[in-house]
């Protein structure tokens, strides 16, 4: 969702002002769920999220988004 909403924005910056050349560093606490995002193939577990790592995914791999683990 935090992936989906940062291309909201940056869509309406782009609009407004110029373009952004930069990635979008999103930072995550959840280390299964970037392993997820990484990993091509689903299992019979993961059924109910399908929809959303491949779009994840697909903005990895563009360098449209650079995913930090997060510190406390």
């Amino acid at each position: 969702m935090a992936t989906q909403e940062c291309f909201v924005v940056k869509r309406l910056i782009q609009e407004m002002v110029s373009p952004l050349t930069y990635s979008i560093h999103i930072y995550y606490d959840n280390e299964s769920a970037m392993k997820l995002a990484e990993n091509p193939v689903f299992h019979a577990r993961t059924k109910h999220i399908e929809t959303h790592f491949p779009f994840v995914r697909e903005k990895m791999l563009t360098q449209d988004i650079k995913p930090l683990q997060g510190s406390n």
